[in-house]
């Protein structure tokens, strides 16, 4: 089971480095698309992994358009400078 606790680890990782992501959007002044700057967060980090054994890792980020390509990819790029890991960021209401 070590290498469950080990996926649970790095879940919790990214979903700490979105919501660093959305402080650090909120402190950048960060302006692309409709966001509720009050309640910006993320709410969960999840591994997916499909039937050859591909992985992906998404973030999903409440209280922002779910079509904000910008703040996104603002996001995943501040995962990535953080963790190093390519992350898949969804936003949602």
């Amino acid at each position: 089971m070590q290498v469950k606790s080990e996926h649970v680890d790095r879940l919790w990782k990214i979903k700490l480095a979105g919501e660093a992501a959305c402080r650090a959007a909120i402190k950048d002044t960060f302006t692309g698309g409709a966001i509720n700057w009050a309640d910006l967060h993320c709410k969960e980090a999840t591994r997916c992994e499909d039937e050859q054994g591909n992985i992906t890792w998404t973030v999903l980020v409440e209280e922002a358009d779910p079509v904000n390509p910008e703040l996104q990819q603002y996001i995943a790029r501040k995962i990535l400078e953080s963790e190093a890991m390519d992350v898949e960021v969804r936003t949602e209401w």
